[in-house]
């Protein structure tokens, strides 16, 4: 979501729009979409463990 959009002046007026105005604020920090990924990892111990991932990698053509 871009921020810049946010760095605008204005002005409200009646109490009603100030009402509304923070109930949307309210109402869109609470509705964060979170996700999570899920990631594979390989903890390396020791270099014979680092030059076999590295051998791997470029027997793929990474």
């Amino acid at each position: 979501m871009a921020t810049s959009s946010i760095n605008r002046n204005f002005v409200i007026t009646d109490k009603n729009q100030i009402k509304a105005f923070a109930d949307a604020v309210e109402k869109s920090s609470a509705n964060r979409y979170t996700h999570s990924v899920n990631v594979k990892a390989t903890k390396v111990n020791s270099a014979d463990a680092l030059k076999k991932i590295m051998d791997k990698r470029k027997r793929h053509g990474c």
